[in-house]
């Protein structure tokens, strides 16, 4: 369900203050970026990547230590 931009927008306009302002169309396209991967990225902790990784955005990177 989270898979898709408007449920995901909607949620994060009504949860979160930062969003709170924005429009749902404005969430979608300017702040959740990419497509989403299903069933294409791991999530147990044995089965993820051990590296470091990186997620970038537009104006941030955020860096993730998965150990």
């Amino acid at each position: 369900m989270l898979s898709q931009k408007k449920i995901l927008a909607f949620i994060l306009k009504r949860m979160v203050e930062e969003f709170k302002d924005e429009s749902v169309q404005d969430i979608m396209t300017k702040y959740i970026e990419d497509t989403p991967r299903i069933s294409q990225v791991p999530v147990h902790p044995d089965e993820t990547n051990q590296e470091i990784e990186r997620i970038q955005g537009n104006n941030v990177i955020f860096i993730i230590n998965n150990k």
